[in-house]
């Protein structure tokens, strides 16, 4: 205990100290780490959606992993940009579990969205707004989802929004909770890669 206390200020150091050096990086590399960071956080937010771990699941039901980092993402680019990447973890999440319902739908909706609320700085990069931005998105896309259901026409619209109503309120409270877990370490590092980018 004595020797891990003074360690972690000791990394946390680190850290910070690694993330200001971002912007004076080559140009070529500070990309092509971007890019690795983007793609392999979005894999890892897709990866640990299904997993449920002690004290981050009510009633079964867990955060939504990848709708934080679509958030995330929307947060600090353009509406374009934000579109394609909503698609590309909604394409994810159907490769890893079923392409009907759609996932590309709900958080295509969700990143235009939040793009176009940032662009209007009508959301302001605050954890109290971000946390109720989070939890009207997760309410959104699972109505979304809720319709794409009933339109399949495979269940009774009565038990699908019976379902919905317990299993949006459960996501969207533990999602909007767990969001800063996500949110942070990557606006950090895309400010980074944007001061990088406006330097000379």
């Amino acid at each position: 205990m004595g020797v891990s206390g003074p360690l972690k200020p000791a990394r946390a150091s680190q850290a910070r100290s690694l993330l200001d050096q971002i912007p004076h990086w080559s140009p070529s590399w500070r990309t092509s780490a971007n890019i690795a960071v983007t793609v392999l956080s979005l894999l890892l937010c897709a990866t640990v959606m299904p997993m449920r771990f002690p004290g981050i699941d009510l009633l079964g039901v867990g955060p939504n992993w990848v709708l934080i980092w679509v958030v995330s993402w929307s947060m600090f680019h353009g509406v374009w940009p934000s579109l394609v990447a909503g698609l590309a973890a909604g394409a994810i999440m159907d490769g890893l579990t079923a392409p009907e319902p759609t996932h590309m739908v709900p958080l295509a909706l969700v990143a235009v969205l939040t793009a176009q609320l940032r662009r209007r700085r009508l959301i302001e990069d605050e954890f109290g707004m971000l946390m109720l931005l989070v939890f009207a998105l997760v309410a959104i896309a699972e109505t979304v989802f809720a319709v794409q259901f009933i339109l399949q026409g495979q269940r009774d619209p009565a038990d699908v929004w019976a379902l919905h109503q317990w299993l949006t309120l459960c996501s969207a409270i533990l999602t909007s909770l767990w969001a800063p877990v996500v949110y942070v370490p990557l606006r950090l590092w895309w400010q980074r890669i944007a001061q990088g980018e406006r330097s000379p």
